[in-house]
This record gives structure tokens, C-alpha cells and sequence, in this order.
């Protein structure tokens, strides 16, 4: 019995320190404040103290209010819709948007990490960046922009080791800029894409590697022909193709541009062709 009840007292700690607490926007407001203890059902995330949101919220306050739910892990879901006002950091732990909507009123910053998969859609009517030590932007999917000036970026400010790992989705901007320090990755099948023929891309030098295999296109509607290529092959502008430097040969081998020399590509590895040609072969031979 004695031991039973060490078992009892052992797992109700064990399920203290694992809690985790769900948004359910009440306390007198609908949708509820994110910010407000008693809109969630253990108070406000933290570490141990994890958080789900699946129903919509909003937050309205000061500047940059830096949501403080320290290192802990916030996921978005159930076709969620979130209203944040003015500029937004989203500081320190792991935010995850599945089915959700974050709509910001100014810049959206990650200054932790923010994983956006299938389903998510975040807009910034200004801003949209990995900010500050420790602000990595992962997208998987999803649709996500900034606003659609040339002073509104998506891409990484100058700090060390941040930046945004485009794997999937589609990101649109009015202007990409990846500062020194940063670095980002491109691959899977990301889109990333012009906001309109003004698009820009600043002349920064943080590293933006190409990943084999990617399938997807980046365009920047300023740009004309032969742009891309001087752009890639400046080594002062910090791309990569799988971590080494691109020189003219290998720009011509890997990579292609529209007619217009706005959109770039990757032009698919061998294999990929050969897999592709027997598709075609055996398309043909079904419709005799």
C-alpha cells in the first residue's frame, strides 16, 4: 500500500512539472487577451508549462510586447485567428503554427524559434524577420508575407547564427534582406515571392545556401536579365549552393532564370531527369 501511494504521489508531481495549459479566451472578453492569466486554463505558458491555442485571440498593448512565456512550447491550431497589435517579437521558446492565422498590425520578429507548418498563414504589415540571438524562422508551409513597400523585408537583421530556413510554402515580400551574420537556407519547395515588379533585394551579406533538390522559385520583380547570376556569383553577397561558394560554373550547372530575369530556379539533379524521362516513356506507352 505504502509503495502505491509513493507511485500516486510520484506521478501527480511528475504531471505538475509536464502541465500544460490551453487558451480558451474567456474572462469576459471574446475572442480573449493572450496576455491574460485567465484566459488559459493553468495560466500563462512558461517553462513546464507548455501552451495550445485553438480558438482565436488577440493581443493590444504597448510596442513590441515580447510575449513572456520564457522557453516554453506554443501551438497554434484549430483554424485559430490571432490579432497582434503593433510590432510583434515573439521571444525565447518554440511557437508552432499548424491551422492557425497571426495577423500583425506592423513587424512580426521571431526572437525564438518559429516553426510554421501546413495550414499556417502569418502577415506583417511591415516587417517579417528573424530578430535578435536565438530567432530562427523554419517554414514547412503555409502562405506568410510582409507588407508589399520596398522598405518592408522578409529575411534576417545582423546577429549571429539567426535566419530563416525556407523548406516549404510560399513567402512574399516587398523586399528580401539577409544581414551580415545571418544565415538562412532555401530549399524543399519553397516559393518565395515578388510582392510586385518594385520588389527589391538588399545588397547584404549574410548566407543564403541553396539545398539540392530544391523545387520551388524565388522572384524579385526588380530585377532584370542576368541579374541572378552576378548576384550568386558575387562572393560578397554570401550564397551558397550545399554550403560552397558559386561560382559561374556552377550558377550555369545548377541553376535557371526566367526570360525576364526575375524568377530563379534550380534545374533538377540527373536523376530527378532520368525519373522524369521515364515517367514521360511509360505516359506514352499507356496512351498507345
Amino acid at each position: 500500500m505504502k509503495n502505491l501511494v509513493m507511485l500516486v504521489l510520484c506521478l501527480c508531481v511528475a504531471g505538475a512539472v509536464n502541465a500544460d495549459t490551453v487558451f480558451v479566451g474567456t474572462g469576459g472578453v471574446v475572442p480573449g487577451n493572450l496576455l491574460d492569466a485567465g484566459n488559459w486554463s493553468n495560466g500563462l505558458p512558461a517553462a513546464g508549462n507548455d501552451g495550445s491555442v485553438n480558438v482565436s485571440g488577440f493581443y493590444t498593448g504597448l510596442n513590441n510586447p515580447d510575449f513572456p512565456f520564457g522557453t516554453a512550447t506554443v501551438t497554434f491550431g484549430g483554424g485559430a485567428v490571432l490579432s497582434l497589435a503593433n510590432d510583434t517579437a515573439l521571444k525565447g521558446g518554440t511557437w508552432i503554427v499548424n491551422n492557425a492565422t497571426l495577423n500583425c498590425t506592423d513587424d512580426l520578429f521571431a526572437e525564438g524559434n518559429l516553426i510554421l507548418n501546413a495550414g499556417s498563414v502569418t502577415t506583417a504589415t511591415d516587417d517579417w524577420e528573424a530578430n535578435n540571438v536565438g530567432g530562427r524562422i523554419t517554414v514547412n508551409g503555409g502562405t506568410h508575407s510582409s507588407g508589399t513597400g520596398t522598405g518592408h523585408n522578409v529575411g534576417a537583421q545582423s546577429k549571429a547564427g539567426i535566419g530563416i530556413d525556407f523548406l516549404g510554402g510560399t513567402v512574399t515580400a516587398g523586399n528580401f534582406r539577409f544581414q551580415s551574420s545571418s544565415v538562412s537556407s532555401v530549399g524543399g519547395s519553397a516559393v518565395l515571392a515578388s510582392a510586385g515588379a518594385g520588389t527589391t533585394f538588399s545588397d547584404d551579406t549574410g548566407i543564403i545556401d541553396f539545398l539540392s533538390g530544391w523545387t520551388g522559385s524565388w522572384t524579385v520583380g526588380s530585377f532584370g536579365v542576368g541579374e541572378w547570376a552576378t548576384r550568386l556569383i558575387d562572393t560578397a553577397n554570401g550564397f551558397r549552393l550545399d554550403g560552397a561558394v558559386i561560382d559561374a560554373g556552377t550558377f550555369a550547372a545548377n541553376f535557371a532564370v526566367s526570360g525576364d530575369g526575375t524568377t530563379l530556379t534550380m534545374v533538377p539533379e540527373p536523376a530527378t531527369m532520368v525519373l522524369l524521362g521515364l515517367g514521360s516513356l511509360l505516359g506514352l506507352r499507356r496512351k498507345k
